[in-house]
């Protein structure tokens, strides 16, 4: 007697088999690098990621990872119902969310931030980086990587942990879009958050 398990079958909840008999990841994947930019150079600090898969939670959980606290460099955290996550794995993202990033220990200087994404085809969303600080909307590409640069100058390090969002939107290419379609007011706030009922 012999048990016989297709490629399909051993693949598990976070992969399908796609037309090439390959298995790829079904999940999407968010990658927030950030870099100080030294002399011209660009210079890799630390990192945050997010993953989003139908069924994984949107509450703070064993596949999540928290922030160590004494870090003791510059470094990015997600912010997920108040806990410092550097790993963030929640179910698919949709129009209603947004990711909040946290800075911490930054210096006056030149940074850039750098969004990988991976896996976000046919989903329907674009994404926007708003910053705080400058009260700007960034387009953020769901199939390339976007780099950003910004300066953080002696005044504007108290605003600096809270300073980006990502706000996420329906429909694809849609470029640069008014501010008062992505931002509701101050008082209401970005998009809701992810619930964690």
């Amino acid at each position: 007697m012999s048990l016989s398990i297709s490629l399909k079958e051993r693949c598990n909840s976070l992969c399908e088999l796609c037309g090439t008999g390959e298995a790829v990841m079904a999940y999407a994947q968010l990658k927030a690098n950030l870099y100080v930019v030294y002399n011209g150079q660009r210079v890799l600090l630390d990192g945050a990621y997010s993953e989003f898969e139908n069924n994984l939670s949107d509450s703070v959980d064993i596949l999540d990872a928290r922030r160590i606290a004494n870090n003791s460099g510059e470094n990015i955290s997600i912010n997920k119902n108040g806990v410092m996550l550097v790993v963030e794995r929640s179910s698919m993202i949709d129009v209603t969310d947004t990711i909040q990033y946290r800075l911490g220990r930054f210096s006056a200087r030149t940074y850039e931030l750098e969004f990988v994404p991976n896996n976000f085809r046919q989903m329907g969303l674009t994404a926007y980086l708003k910053d705080e600080v400058l009260n700007s909307f960034t387009p953020i590409s769901l199939t390339d990587t976007t780099r950003i640069t910004f300066t953080v100058s002696a005044g504007d390090l108290l605003k600096t942990p809270t300073r980006f969002y990502m706000i996420f939107k329906h429909g694809r290419g849609q470029g640069n879009i008014p501010i008062s379609q992505l931002w509701n007011s101050r008082k209401q706030g970005y998009f809701p958050a992810r619930s964690t009922n």
